[in-house]
């Protein structure tokens, strides 16, 4: 079954929902209405009391097989990656970092000239010296809206004192005794805005020294809630910052600028790595890309269905991104999902929950598969997407091979040093100033330096480069010996006597230019290039 997102569901217990098979099957979607929804803004509060859940979702062990059915009968495969992330990709971050191999005395160079130069690190001048203590947090009844959960426990931060809270594991800086005759430390009744009434029952797990690698665990969470108040917006798992975004009309895209951050353990100090990221973020929705399927293409649905298996979209209303695993076109925005309160239809949803207006009423839904996480924390649901309201990021390949779209890019992403250096005392001073970000880094004793920290470094002497007839060139302070390369000949070549090119007809005039240009390229350097048969 079917359902929305920010509905309740119920961890654990896959509570089922019907879906009406009627409504709108066999439908085409009529493509003549605007994709603009109208939003009221966001109705989840600062304090993350809200909804329960987070995306309609449907019973999926027959769905899974739905989706397996589906995507073979469209002889469209989904990558098993999953792309959600930044421009500049992921990789695997330890908490200590090993520079120095065993048994090397010193990591010093001898040759070259010595310099100073600054790195994309601060330091951490000041560190908490505690015993901090790790809890498990459930909630009766279950909630599984991460927001929510950390509202309803910051209504008893005066009883926890200092502490950092993600969702299910508690970092804290008091110790709790265990209640008589039960496994929990603590159990608290709270009540929602909503009026609903859940007990919150604490579990100790154990405790965190500030000797023990744990610590930067609990660093990394410090630093991520202090930068909850820099106004930046996360996306997937890192922050950005769409009030500086870049607009490339042009396009229909749009760069947010953000940051990557970690704490680790270093030779001798503990260091916060800041890099400068950007997110791409595509102005086009799911259902721009549906209506150009439309206009293009006899078998729409294939053409949609490869188009956006794989993709990443963001959905404002919540701010959070999804996978688009399948298409459902028997399903539209009038079919039914179950609440506590009854069915209701996806148009019903939205406009009740986040006062937005579905335009399309015959648009198919979007199909993505919870991940590992959401099912670890109960949502083992397919969760449903309006194509209206799912906006697509990232880049697809056609915008990888435009060239000018990638050199509009590379103007805004790719930072001289003067230029990341400067972007990164700003970050550094946003930190320092902003008052929620100051007070949380103030109630854990944490104090992270102004300045980027500075290492020696050595500018190795220039290279000669050795040519053809061992004719040798000393390179120049920019590495740059072209103009050599271009009339020497190579120390060690294969001439091309025989090869083919293939060309459409459509390109055979910049192809011809494109030969003649290597055979006199290559007559230059000693190389003998046939013309091709």
């Amino acid at each position: 079954m079917n359902l929305p997102p920010n509905t309740g569901t119920a961890r654990g217990r896959g509570r089922g929902t019907k879906r009406n098979e009627d409504a709108n099957r066999g439908l085409a979607p009529q493509l003549g209405q605007s994709p603009h929804s109208s939003q009221s803004g966001r109705n989840e509060a600062s304090g993350g009391q809200g909804s329960t859940s987070d995306a309609p979702a449907s019973n999926l062990q027959r769905s899974e097989r739905s989706l397996e059915t589906k995507s073979s009968e469209a002889g469209i495969q989904s990558s098993e990656s999953d792309p959600r992330g930044s421009v500049r990709g992921r990789r695997l971050i330890t908490d200590v970092v090993h520079s120095r191999p065993q048994g090397l005395a010193t990591k010093n160079g001898v040759s070259g000239t010595k310099i100073t130069v600054q790195t994309n690190y601060f330091k951490l001048l000041k560190r908490p010296n505690w015993s901090i203590y790790q809890y498990r947090v459930d909630f009766v009844p279950d909630v599984d809206n991460t927001r929510l959960r950390r509202g309803l426990v910051s209504e008893h931060r005066s009883i926890l004192g200092g502490y950092i809270f993600d969702g299910t594991v508690l970092f804290c800086t008091n110790q709790f005794k265990p209640v008589q005759n039960s496994p929990y430390v603590l159990e608290l009744l709270t009540k929602s805005r909503a009026g609903e009434n859940f007990e919150i029952k604490i579990k100790a797990v154990g405790s965190v020294e500030a000797a023990d690698n744990q610590q930067f665990q609990v660093l990394n969470l410090i630093l991520r809630r202090a930068m909850e108040g820099l106004d930046l917006q996360l996306v997937s798992r890192n922050f950005f910052d769409p009030k500086a975004k870049i607009n490339l009309e042009n396009y229909r895209m749009e760069l947010w600028p953000g940051y990557q951050t970690s704490i680790r353990q270093h030779e001798s100090d503990i260091l916060l790595c800041a890099e400068i990221a950007h997110k791409v973020m595509r102005t086009d929705t799911l259902y721009n890309i549906l209506s150009e399927a439309i206009r293009d293409n006899d078998d729409y649905q294939t053409a949609f269905k490869r188009e956006v298996m794989g993709m990443v979209v963001l959905t404002d209303y919540n701010n959070k991104t999804y996978r688009v695993d399948d298409v459902d076109f028997d399903s539209s925005p009038l079919s039914k999902f179950n609440t506590k309160e009854g069915d209701i239809s996806y148009v019903e949803y939205y406009k009740k929950r986040y006062n937005i207006t579905i335009r399309d009423f015959k648009q198919p839904l979007v199909v993505s598969r919870p991940t590992e996480k959401n099912i670890r924390g109960g949502v083992d649901r397919l969760i449903m997407l309006v194509p209206e309201l799912a906006r697509a990021t990232g880049m697809t390949d056609a915008m990888r091979a435009n060239f000018r779209l990638m050199k509009a890019m590379s103007e805004h992403t790719r930072l001289t040093p003067d230029r990341r250096i400067e972007r990164l005392g700003v970050f550094n001073q946003r930190l320092k100033s902003a008052k929620e970000s100051v007070e949380t880094l103030k109630s854990w004793h944490i104090e992270i330096d102004s300045a980027l920290v500075e290492i020696p470094a050595r500018v190795l002497p220039p290279e000669k480069i050795v040519f053809g007839l061992n004719k040798r060139y000393l390179c120049d302070s920019r590495a740059d010996w072209t103009n050599e390369f271009r009339n020497s000949s190579m120390f060690s070549h294969v001439d091309i006597k025989r090869w083919f090119v293939i060309t459409p007809n459509r390109n055979l005039r910049e192809t011809q230019e494109f030969v003649k240009m290597c055979i006199r390229v290559a007559n230059g350097m000693k190389m003998h290039i046939s013309e091709p048969r």
